[in-house]
């Protein structure tokens, strides 16, 4: 990104042959992994929710499937707001 933000400013260096293409392959190694880390990360959050839940909840949750959003219960904004408002925002899960 540094480099071709540099190319646009034309403060680019000239490189020798292939080290751009080098650091866009790092680069991309690098956001895989990370894409790979928030995906198995988001799997085990999914996983412990549902393994937290009691069967009353999983049941609720079971009613609302296949029957469109319109089937849902109508909830309000500020009931919303009062289950949240003791939870972390922003913060890392772990």
């Amino acid at each position: 990104m540094k480099a071709f933000r540099r190319l646009l400013d034309g403060t680019f260096l000239p490189a020798p042959r292939g080290s751009i293409s080098n650091a866009v392959k790092q680069a991309s190694r690098e956001l895989y992994l990370l894409d790979g880390q928030i995906s198995f990360d988001r799997a085990l959050l999914y996983a412990n929710i549902l393994s937290s839940m009691t069967p009353a909840q999983k049941a609720y949750l079971g009613d609302m499937k296949g029957n469109g959003w319109n089937s849902w219960p109508d909830i309000s904004n500020y009931q919303i707001r009062d289950r949240m408002a003791g939870l972390p925002q922003g913060r890392p899960w772990r």
